[in-house]
């Protein structure tokens, strides 16, 4: 079944903080087809820094974007990013720009019993 999902969170300057964390329950596989990520202060671009981590360890080439990876209306296709039961699919996001930005997230991705 295809889900979509969106959040968006103040994160204030020198902070992290998750803005989606999920476990893929027994008997399932997930997988990841679209992203997109906006903030409020474009200016703050190169000092934001979103991540898509499996397990707790970024996902390569996702582990480090500091710039926009698809807009919140139209996601991007991205290579797909495949979990299996039990493991825990995060997105964060880190401001090290100097005040308070709002970050927003929104993806797409499938939950398949297996």
């Amino acid at each position: 079944m295809l889900y979509d999902f969106e959040a968006s969170k103040n994160v204030a300057a020198g902070a992290t903080e998750t803005l989606f964390s999920f476990q893929v329950p027994e008997n399932n596989i997930l997988v990841f087809r679209k992203f997109g990520n906006d903030i409020d202060n474009m200016s703050a671009w190169g000092s934001v820094t979103f991540s898509i981590n499996k397990n707790g360890i970024g996902v390569y080439p996702y582990e480090n974007i500091k710039d926009q990876l698809g807009f919140l209306a139209i996601p991007k296709d991205i290579t797909q990013i495949k979990l299996n039961p039990f493991d825990t699919l995060t997105i964060k996001v880190k401001n090290d720009y100097g005040s308070t930005i709002m970050a927003g997230i929104v993806f797409q991705y499938d939950l398949l019993e297996v």
